[in-house]
């Protein structure tokens, strides 16, 4: 009788063993993009979705979105590190001198695709290019397509631009918007389509999927594109948090992340993209401008004194700006 009490006791051990060893590690990712928005439902969603299962069970990660975790971007590695959410996708620029060495990305007339930004900021993050990012594990550090000029009033030259005002994020693009006879603004993507609707600002450079999201083109029916430059993104997780996952969790994020990762948002996103500007090219009370030939020569031609003065500040921009060429040929070229 003794024996089956032990026998008992050991399999409940067991039991009790194999059942808290089954239990998945829950992650927390936030963002202040909707839920609707493509890189939720479209992006973080279904990747989240793929590292849990490809995880062996090992892993839960859970999306929560539209900001319910965090709503000020300036606090997002703060609360990674607090343990309030353990993957934050944020915006760098938001996060002042920590990640200046991404103000290349800001560069216009570099990036021509999302593919082309996604994977040459990515592959120069993987050769150590860029600072900023110490003590957190990087899911993805990229840029996104490029960036476009919508405004409430038509432009068609560089000499439309005087005299108006528009949201810049970032020191390159406020360079851009000064050169262009503009007066720069800073405004979170949050609050864009306020602006827009208080004349706060008359124009804001962005791409069409976050002019449509956050509802800036309620506002703007004027659309010039002109690749502006581009803009980064980063999704990034907690280190100790990484570092202290199973085997199998840490080898399904292994697997998703760094160029996947990017590609695969790039490739999500650029038919959304694509989509937006073909229903404003639809639409009778918009005008959607894309310069050719000496047109688009004559914008090349406007802007190019801020990439050569952004090139001459310091050594490191011409390192920086040079290397995303050469990542950009290579993609370009199949490589």
């Amino acid at each position: 009788m003794k024996k089956v009490g032990i026998a008992v006791i050991l399999a409940s051990v067991i039991f009790a063993s194999a059942s808290g060893a089954a239990e998945p590690v829950k992650l927390k990712l936030s963002t202040i993009v909707p839920p609707k928005g493509i890189a939720v439902a479209g992006i973080l969603k279904p990747w989240a979705e793929m590292v849990s299962k490809e995880s062996q069970g090992t892993l839960d990660i859970e999306v929560f979105a539209g900001g319910v975790l965090g709503r000020d971007i300036n606090m997002y590695l703060k609360q990674i590190d607090s343990g309030v959410f353990d993957i934050g996708f944020f915006y760098p620029t938001y996060m002042g001198q920590r990640f200046s060495d991404l103000e290349f990305v800001y560069i216009p007339f570099m990036a021509e695709t999302y593919v082309e930004a996604a994977l040459g900021v990515q592959r120069m993050f993987d050769k150590g290019l860029i600072r900023g990012f110490e003590g957190y594990e990087v899911i993805g550090c990229f840029g996104t397509s490029p960036f476009y000029f919508n405004s409430i009033f038509p432009a068609k030259e560089p000499q439309d631009l005087k005299g108006h005002k528009c949201r810049s994020v970032s020191k390159v693009q406020a360079d851009v918007v000064s050169l262009l006879g503009m007066t720069p603004v800073k405004v979170s993507v949050g609050k864009v389509a306020e602006s827009l609707s208080r004349r706060l600002i008359e124009a804001s450079i962005e791409s069409p999927s976050s002019h449509k999201m956050f509802g800036g083109y309620k506002v703007c029916k004027h659309h010039l594109i002109v690749p502006f430059g581009s803009f980064a993104l980063a999704v990034t997780m907690n280190k100790q948090k990484y570092e202290n996952l199973p085997a199998q969790a840490k080898a399904a994020i292994d697997k998703y992340k760094g160029q996947w990762f990017v590609k695969f948002w790039a490739d999500t996103e650029t038919p959304v993209l694509a989509e937006i500007l073909d229903e404003w090219k639809k639409d009778p009370e918009r005008t959607v401008l894309t310069p050719t030939g000496a047109d688009r020569d004559t914008w090349k031609a406007a802007l190019q004194p801020v990439i050569d003065a952004w090139k001459k500040e310091n050594p490191r921009n011409q390192q920086l700006l040079e290397a995303y060429e050469e990542e950009l040929s290579r993609i370009r070229s199949g490589r």
